[in-house]
């Protein structure tokens, strides 16, 4: 008899160990930023990117994009740049800077319309994004409220993304690289066009 209730004890007492163990590895992982892309690499595969697009701060995006584009333009601008006037060079890259500045919700609307469009469209091919994403969890670098990682696109392009966590919820704030910067200049090439 009493071995009989020992073990019941020691059962019971696993189960409710496996039971908290179970309740904390899920509250823990669901508030972690690899669980976000993963939730977010989930919405892009099953087409729903109004969903896919609860992961993204596309004002926080937009803004990291025109600080991308701005480092572009002063690269561009380098020692073998073709002279110019000082004062018309620095007078075109402020009119740049406060342009985009000045238009960064109109294009993070536009960059939210078409990412939903491009996730739900269904010539979107994501041959590959499991192993791509399982990579970039891996090489994931966290600190209290942001973390980094890289993916690599279709063409080999190496694309870093930046997270935060804002009110609770861990976003994709930032991106950059050779493909955004692109991708970026398409969206604004797009807007251009549609402005009277």
């Amino acid at each position: 008899m009493e071995t009989r209730r020992t073990n019941v004890i020691k059962i019971a007492a696993i189960v409710i160990v496996i039971v908290l163990l179970g309740w904390w590895l899920g509250s823990y992982v669901s508030a972690t930023p690899s669980y976000a892309l993963y939730r977010f690499e989930q919405a892009v595969v099953a087409k729903n990117g109004v969903k896919a697009a609860q992961y993204v701060d596309f004002e926080s995006v937009t803004n990291s994009l025109i600080d991308e584009e701005e480092k572009a333009r002063a690269t561009m601008q380098g020692p073998n740049a073709p002279p110019t006037d000082p004062r018309a060079q620095l007078f075109g890259q402020m009119l740049t800077r406060e342009f985009l500045r000045m238009m960064a919700a109109p294009i993070a609307q536009a960059l939210r319309s078409n990412f939903i469009g491009w996730v739900e469209s269904p010539d979107t091919k994501l041959a590959g994004a499991n192993f791509t994403l399982l990579r970039a969890v891996l090489a994931l670098r966290r600190s209290d409220d942001s973390a980094t990682t890289s993916l690599t696109d279709e063409k080999g392009q190496t694309i870093n993304v930046g997270m935060r966590r804002e009110g609770g919820q861990w976003k994709i704030t930032s991106l950059s690289g050779p493909a955004v910067r692109e991708f970026f200049e398409r969206q604004l090439s797009q807007l251009q066009r549609r402005m009277p």
